[in-house]
C-alpha cells in the first residue's frame, strides 16, 4: 500500500499521512477551500481525502488511467494522457459523479494540461 505525507517543509515536520490502497499514485490535488485532497492512481482510481480527518471519504474508479487533475469552476477536470479522454466530476455533491467524458484522438500522448475555461483546455505535447 502507498501513502501521501503533507509536509511542514521549512520544519521538516509530517502534518498529516493519507494510505492508499495503491502502490502508485499519479497525481494529487487539494480543493479550493483546503479541505478535500484528491489523489489519483495510473490503474484509474481517484481516492478522495478529508483534509481534517484523514479519512477516506469515497474511491472513483475510472476507466482509464489518470494522469492530471485540475479543479476549475467547482468542477474536477481528470486527464488521460495516454489515451486523451477527458472526464468531468462534480466535487460539491456527497458524492463524486461523473458529469460528462469525451476523448480526442491525438497522435502522440500529451505531456500536460491547463484549463482556460470550461470549454479550452491546453495541451502540451513532446517532440
Amino acid at each position: 500500500h502507498g501513502t501521501v505525507k503533507v509536509w511542514k517543509y521549512s520544519k521538516g515536520k509530517c502534518l498529516k499521512t493519507f494510505k492508499s490502497p495503491f502502490h502508485h499514485l499519479g497525481t494529487l490535488l487539494f480543493s479550493t477551500d483546503n479541505s478535500t485532497l484528491y489523489a489519483a492512481s495510473f490503474c484509474g482510481t481517484i481516492l478522495v481525502f478529508s483534509l481534517q480527518t484523514e479519512n477516506l471519504l469515497q474511491s472513483i474508479v475510472c476507466d482509464h488511467a489518470i494522469s492530471q487533475m485540475a479543479l476549475l469552476n467547482g468542477l474536477l477536470y481528470v486527464a488521460s494522457a495516454q489515451d486523451g479522454i477527458f472526464s468531468i466530476y462534480n466535487p460539491n455533491q456527497t458524492v463524486l459523479n461523473l458529469q460528462k467524458a469525451f476523448s480526442h484522438k491525438f497522435s502522440r500522448p500529451f505531456m500536460n494540461f491547463e484549463m482556460v475555461d470550461k470549454r479550452t483546455v491546453l495541451l502540451a505535447f513532446s517532440d
